[in-house]
């Protein structure tokens, strides 16, 4: 699926936001040029992707649980010191947002991102011990690119 790129793309931004060890105070803007994921994004129903879909969710609950201990840290310990339930804050934390801006439309940061996806397609990639662990691990066969391939194949051999 086309997404799934762009999707890996979204993982390791909130990835490397997660990373980060200062409180995060404006809102924050992920852009891409995927409609398709965007939209996905939405849909909680199980589909091809669903994989790094789920994995960007994880991470920005991730990192909004993070912003929290940041931001309410003193609280937080307060209430743990008397054995009570921190139950975090939803509200003020962080402001994510998700953003589609047009492919090859002249904007700069779109255009390196295209760069750097381009080389990592062509295998230079940054070193293991950089990047997150799910995104070390080949993606899994899309079961419908399968059946096209299975299908294209069976074809050939009719002919």
């Amino acid at each position: 699926m086309v997404y799934e790129a762009e999707g890996v793309g979204i993982a390791m931004a909130l990835y490397m936001l997660k990373a980060r060890n200062r409180q995060l105070s404006r809102p924050l803007s992920i852009c891409s040029d995927s409609q398709a994921l965007l939209k996905a994004l939405s849909n909680q129903r199980p589909h091809p992707g669903h994989r790094i879909l789920d994995k960007i969710h994880d991470f920005a609950e991730e990192l909004h649980a993070k912003q929290d201990g940041l931001l309410n840290g003193d609280e937080c310990r307060i209430v743990l010191a008397e054995v009570r339930v921190w139950k975090g804050s939803t509200n003020g934390v962080i402001y994510l947002q998700m953003h589609w801006v047009p492919g090859h439309s002249g904007n700069k940061r779109n255009e390196r991102a295209d760069e750097e996806a381009k080389k990592a397609a062509q295998g230079e990639t940054s070193e293991a011990k950089f990047l997150p662990p799910f995104s070390c691990k080949p993606l899994p066969a899309s079961v419908s690119a399968l059946r096209q391939n299975f299908m294209s194949s069976i074809l050939k051999t009719w002919k």
